[in-house]
This record gives structure tokens, C-alpha cells and sequence, in this order.
């Protein structure tokens, strides 16, 4: 099996148990984002998906830088943490 990343499939790749493998691993983590606190959600997907800096989730949200990061810093955690146990 032909990998880019650890367990992730290279591009192209037609190996069933790999594009599982891959397809499981992505439920499980959109199934771990949308377990998050709602305000830790909210900013992980403003970085994630909105590509937002800290400055501008912070302006966005209506709270200050530090307390963005912190709430990040605990989304990631999470998120690790949730991931590790299918790994």
C-alpha cells in the first residue's frame, strides 16, 4: 500500500481496506469536531475552514486573542486525543 502520510492513501490509490481505512478516519474525526464545545467548535472551524488568524476569530467572535488560542488549544487537544484512540 502506497502511503503520503502514515495511513493516508496516496493519491490514486485503488486499495479497498486503505480507502476505508481513510473514509473511517474521517467520520470519526467530523464525528469529534461536532462533539466540541460549541465556542471551541466555533473557532476551530473559523481557523479550519474559514482560514481565519487568531486576531480576526477573536474580532469575529467578540472576545480577546488569548482566550481564541485557548479555546483552540482545547479544540486540538480534543480532537487528538479523540483520533489516538482509533489509531
Amino acid at each position: 500500500m502506497d502511503a503520503v502520510d502514515g495511513d493516508v492513501p496516496a493519491p490514486g490509490n485503488t486499495d479497498p481496506a486503505a480507502i476505508a481505512c481513510t473514509g473511517q478516519r474521517i467520520e470519526m474525526f467530523l464525528a469529534l469536531v461536532s462533539q466540541l464545545p460549541g465556542e471551541q467548535r466555533e473557532a476551530f472551524l473559523l481557523k479550519e475552514e474559514g482560514g481565519l488568524s487568531v486576531p480576526e476569530i477573536a474580532e469575529v467572535v467578540g472576545i480577546g486573542a488569548e482566550a481564541v488560542k485557548s479555546r483552540l488549544r482545547y479544540a486540538v487537544k480534543k480532537l487528538r486525543a479523540g483520533m489516538e484512540v482509533m489509531a
